[in-house]
């Protein structure tokens, strides 16, 4: 089982380090006008490069909680989502743990044949507020 970037993904120590077992239902900010954007690794940034995480995504494991970090990031990157989806990830869909301070934050990295687009599903339009 291949992880979409592990090319990446090995060069970098321990990375992914773990693994939570079991399904979570999990949230992410998504642009329903253009859903491959919605899923671009920040590995591919030069700085980011060497950071494990940017070689995953970032996840929620609620909505109100993906909501409330959207509302702490630059008005830029705001302007960049337009809703919210969600999706049930199983172990056997790629790795996912808890990661950073904010426990309700979780880095995925999905497997190759997981197909990102079709299975994070729009669960709630954002409005304009920005």
């Amino acid at each position: 089982m291949k992880l979409v970037n592990q090319d990446y993904i090995d060069k970098i120590n321990n990375c992914p380090s773990e693994n939570y077992k079991g399904e979570i239902k999990l949230f992410r900010w998504i642009n329903t006008n253009s859903l491959d954007k919605s899923f671009d690794y920040y590995g591919f940034k030069p700085k980011y490069a060497n950071t494990c995480n940017a070689w995953g995504l970032s996840t929620y494991k609620t909505k109100n909680s993906a909501l409330e970090a959207l509302k702490n990031v630059s008005i830029g990157m705001q302007k960049r989502y337009n809703a919210i989806a969600e999706c049930v990830i199983k172990d056997d869909d790629g790795i996912k743990y808890q990661s950073g301070k904010n426990l309700n934050h979780f880095t995925f990295f999905p497997l190759i044949e997981f197909d990102l687009p079709n299975k994070f599903k729009m669960t709630e339009m954002l409005e304009d507020e920005k």
